[in-house]
């Protein structure tokens, strides 16, 4: 990791996401405990935990493995936490009977994991560690390990779990898709960096950079140059097409090499032939994907664009199309 500053909101629902080896899991271990930062301040309800043992930091992590004792109950594996800190029996019946309730589970109580479902075993996880009661709870792509149906249902029940608590949620995921439906806010880690945090609107409509941009859902990418700049803003050709396109970014000098990242839903797709307005493009794949098609385009020499367009009416592999967009829908982002 590398100079990583993060703050998370008390009652956040909070995603590191990333690819393989960028960081995210060595964030939630140093949070946890289990890895000791060699400079910087951690800090937990506004009190430093650097030295704080991992048994004594108000905080509990939820493995993508479970972690379930095979050899216990699920009553007796949600209870664990609560025995080894000398909680009374009589306030552990009750703790344990309530934690099974938050995730419906207390009509399993007596089978042990290999006598669950992968989304029982799941929810037997979460339920030991909700059952003492952390300031701050610690996923590690808990959902990792389900078929995509399951998956997503229990997206929406960690998301409705999470809300009802009240409790912060820092969860670390590699899948886009998940980080953006259940996020308050989310941080894209690059390299053992933070390459952008904020909202997930915010970082999937305006990505700061081409990583980010390509690694949060699908992006084209449009090379360009800028032509004119100053203190009002600047103006930059795009490479092959000759349009120009208005930029407010300030520090931009003329000549400079810019990127713009261009969404497949942002692209405008018409058929027809003809005075169809647009750039001339070829269809080279059709994707049929349930919501809407993806298309992929001859474009200009040796390029291709990626086009998501409503399933009626579909061009067919071969045919001229014409393509476009609005000049608002291209973001210049930065390199990385």
């Amino acid at each position: 990791m590398d100079r990583v500053s993060l703050s998370v909101r008390r009652g956040e629902f909070f995603s590191l996401l990333g690819p393989s080896g960028c960081g995210k899991t060595t964030t939630l271990r140093l949070i946890a405990g289990f890895a000791t930062p060699d400079s910087g301040e951690l800090r937990i309800n506004g009190t430093r935990a650097n030295e704080v043992p991992p048994q004594r930091r108000d905080v509990n992590l939820v493995f993508q493995n479970y972690a379930l004792f095979p050899h216990l109950t699920v009553e007796r594996n949600v209870a664990f936490g609560l025995e080894i800190a000398g909680v009374r029996p009589a306030d552990i019946a009750v703790r344990v009977r309530d934690a099974l309730d938050m995730v419906q589970l207390n009509a399993v109580a007596a089978r042990r994991p290999n006598q669950l479902s992968g989304g029982q075993q799941q929810r037997v996880a979460l339920a030991r560690a909700l059952v003492t009661r952390p300031a701050v709870l610690l996923l590690d792509e808990p959902l990792g390990a389900l078929d995509l149906k399951l998956r997503k249902d229990m997206q929406l029940e960690l998301r409705a779990l999470q809300k009802k608590l009240g409790l912060t949620f820092i969860h670390v995921t590699h899948d886009q898709e998940e980080a953006l439906t259940l996020s308050d806010r989310l941080a894209v880690m690059h390299r053992g960096r933070v390459a952008q945090q904020g909202t997930p609107a915010e970082l999937y409509e305006r990505p700061a950079t081409r990583f980010v941009a390509d690694f949060l859902g699908e992006s084209n990418f449009l090379e360009g140059e800028v032509v004119s700049a100053g203190a009002a803003g600047a103006r930059a050709r795009l490479d092959g097409l000759g349009a120009e396109v208005e930029l407010a970014a300030d520090g931009l000098r003329a000549g400079q090499r810019v990127t713009f990242a261009l969404r497949p839903e942002r692209v405008q797709l018409r058929t027809g032939g003809g005075g169809v307005p647009g750039w001339p493009a070829t269809v080279e794949d059709v994707a049929y994907g349930g919501r809407d098609t993806r298309y992929r385009v001859a474009f200009l020499p040796g390029k291709s664009l990626l086009v998501r367009a409503p399933n009626a009416p579909r061009a067919q592999v071969g045919e001229r199309v014409a393509v476009g967009w609005e000049p608002a829908d291209l973001r210049l982002v930065s390199g990385d």
